[in-house]
């Protein structure tokens, strides 16, 4: 059977689905990061995951960090510094097959564009996690822009002088409103709050927004104050983008529409007129969404 292969390349594991020349999916493989040596086995471990797939239509790859063509630029995370990803993998795998080489996060939005049935107009995906980032499709095709960063909305300077952000910035939305940020602020608020049941053991994303459910003050008023971050920053996207549809995945935004509602409506408050009625959809594919885009942006390659 000819089958398309869809890689997503985390830092934990590299998650492998295969799929029939449909764009089905027919099973999931997994295989762990290697990260010694600079990440070196990696590609080879991957490669060597699919020795039993004869008949391949075609391999895509999304990886974590910026890509310009087949090169990545460099992924912190997995110790890789700039290479060619489609050349260093064919030559693991070990014969010729069509290659996609993608973002990560890039990827995971092609995927949720296809899943959406091809949205007419600008359509952004935003993960929101500990990380923040993303991806824009525009006519149908991945955007990368110039540098590959296009969509790496988590770098987008909404607080001059806020907290430090992993990447040497201060006030990135990601220092403000990414998981780990939330967490900080809400402990913040805790020294100050004498009763909460978050007080008691640790503080994670699902306790935080089921205390807000709830009516914990602290967890309601870093939720809100992350919304507004996200409402902000999603405004002056569209005021470049002017996007149909903005989708969002990621760890927090699994908490539904409780977030979703709070985030639109910081939007609505300071978005631009003619963009303020942008839909507002969760993902659809979930953990998947890096294997399904990674696979159709291999399958639709022209």
């Amino acid at each position: 059977m000819a089958r398309y292969v869809g890689i997503d390349v985390g830092g934990s594991s590299v998650k492998i689905g295969v799929f029939d020349e449909k764009g089905n999916l027919l099973e999931r493989r997994k295989v762990p990061t290697d990260t010694s040596k600079q990440g070196a086995n990696i590609l080879p471990d991957t490669a060597g995951a699919l020795t039993d797939l004869d008949d391949l239509l075609g391999v895509g790859i999304g990886v974590p960090g910026p890509v310009v063509g087949e090169e990545v630029f460099g992924a912190v995370n997995l110790g890789w510094g700039r290479f060619n990803v489609k050349e260093t993998f064919l030559g693991e795998l070990g014969r010729e097959v069509p290659i996609a080489i993608e973002n990560d996060a890039g990827m995971a939005a092609y995927g949720e564009y296809r899943q959406f049935g091809g949205v007419k107009g600008p359509f952004v995906f935003i993960t929101v996690g500990t990380g923040i980032g993303g991806g824009i499709v525009l006519d149908g095709e991945l955007y990368r822009g110039f540098h590959g960063a296009a969509g790496e909305f988590g770098h987008m300077n909404i607080l001059p002088d806020g907290p430090k952000c992993a990447c040497g910035n201060r006030g990135c939305l990601e220092a403000v409103a990414g998981a780990n940020a939330m967490k900080r602020r809400l402990k913040r608020k805790l020294r100050k709050q004498r009763s909460s049941p978050l007080r008691q053991g640790p503080i994670t994303i699902k306790r935080m927004f089921d205390a807000a459910r709830a009516g914990d003050p602290g967890a309601l008023e870093t939720i809100d104050e992350t919304a507004t971050a996200l409402g902000r920053a999603l405004s002056m996207v569209a005021g470049t983008l002017d996007p149909a549809v903005f989708v969002f995945g990621g760890g927090v935004s699994e908490a539904g529409e409780f977030f979703l509602s709070r985030i639109r409506q910081a939007y609505e408050a300071v978005a631009f007129t003619q963009t303020a009625d942008v839909a507002f959809e969760p993902a659809k594919l979930g953990n998947d969404a890096g294997i399904y885009g990674a696979m159709e942006a291999v399958r639709h390659a022209g």
